[in-house]
């Protein structure tokens, strides 16, 4: 495995200092979302910002931590598209039911 470069440094109140390598990232015309390792404040060694104008929140999360971020999200998600999902039948058999054709 080759050496990262730490791109960031962020010192935590304790006084630890975090050194950050992004590793990924999404951006935006007004915000950006990153994440990647986090060294020298174990047991936390990943860091997820986000930024949205001035407004920057850091968290520094264990793996299980940063699982449990992914596992939420993606059940939001999967919930957002079921519902988009829905809708659009429940549009379509309103239209439907209209126009002589058989609903469903």
């Amino acid at each position: 495995m080759e050496e990262l470069e730490y791109e960031f440094e962020h010192t935590l109140e304790d006084g630890r200092v975090a050194r950050l390598a992004m590793l990924s990232g999404h951006f935006y015309s007004n915000s950006d979302i990153t994440a990647g390792y986090a060294e020298g404040i174990e047991p936390d060694i990943i860091y997820l910002s986000l930024v949205r104008g001035d407004d920057v929140t850091l968290l520094f999360l264990r793996p299980d931590e940063a699982q449990a971020v992914v596992h939420v999200l993606s059940g939001a998600m999967t919930a957002y598209l079921v519902d988009c999902i829905e809708a659009d039948d429940a549009i379509d058999n309103l239209l439907d039911s209209g126009n002589g054709r058989v609903a469903g």
